[in-house]
C-alpha cells in the first residue's frame, strides 16, 4: 500500500472515530502538543493523574498547586479530538512526532482499581457494581452497613463475564 492510500485510509478512520470516539481515546484520553511535538495516550491507574500533571506544566497551562484536583476536567490541555483530521494522521504517522504511553503491570492496576473504586465506600460512581457483585455472590447486610466487596469475588465477577472487562 502506497503512503498516499495508507494516510487516505487512515485519515477516514480518524474521521469517522471522531465522530463517534465513545471511550474517550481521541477526546480525554489523548494528549498531544503540537509545540513540543508529541502524543500521549493515558491509561486510567497508570500514573494517569501524574502523566496529565506533568504534562500540563510542561505546556505551561498551570501550575502544580492549581492543578491540584484539577488535571481530569475535560477541557485541560489539547487532545487529538479537537485537531482537524490532517493534523492528527500527522500526530500519528509522522516520524517527526513522538508517541508514547505507560503501561501497567495488569495485576496491580486491578488492585489498585478495586482499592480506589470497589474498597473504598466512599466513592459513590461505582456504588452499582458493589451492588451487583454482593446481590451474585451473597453478601450479608450487618446492622443495615453492607459488608465490603472482597478483591477475590471482584476477580470471579470480572472473569466470569468477559464482556463487562
Amino acid at each position: 500500500m502506497t503512503g498516499l492510500k495508507k494516510s487516505h485510509s487512515l485519515a477516514e478512520s480518524i474521521a469517522k472515530e471522531k465522530d463517534q470516539d465513545l471511550n474517550g481515546t481521541l477526546g480525554y484520553h489523548s494528549w498531544v502538543s503540537l509545540g513540543h511535538r508529541y502524543v500521549c495516550m493515558t491509561i486510567p491507574k497508570v500514573a494517569c493523574t501524574t502523566v496529565k500533571t506533568v504534562l500540563l506544566c510542561m505546556e505551561g497551562e498551570l501550575s502544580p498547586e492549581v492543578l491540584a484536583g484539577k488535571v481530569h476536567h475535560p477541557n485541560r490541555g489539547t487532545h487529538l479530538g479537537g485537531l482537524d483530521t490532517p493534523q492528527v494522521v500527522e500526530a500519528l504517522s509522522s516520524p517527526d512526532w513522538f508517541r508514547f504511553s505507560f503501561v501497567r503491570n495488569p495485576y496491580e492496576r486491578l488492585l489498585s482499581a478495586y482499592k480506589s473504586k470497589l474498597g473504598n465506600p466512599n466513592d459513590s460512581q461505582y456504588a452499582w457494581l458493589r451492588d451487583e457483585i454482593r446481590a451474585e455472590f451473597d453478601y450479608p447486610t450487618r446492622e443495615g452497613t453492607p459488608a465490603t466487596i472482597a478483591f477475590r469475588d471482584l476477580v470471579a465477577y470480572l472473569t466470569r463475564r468477559p464482556e463487562r472487562a
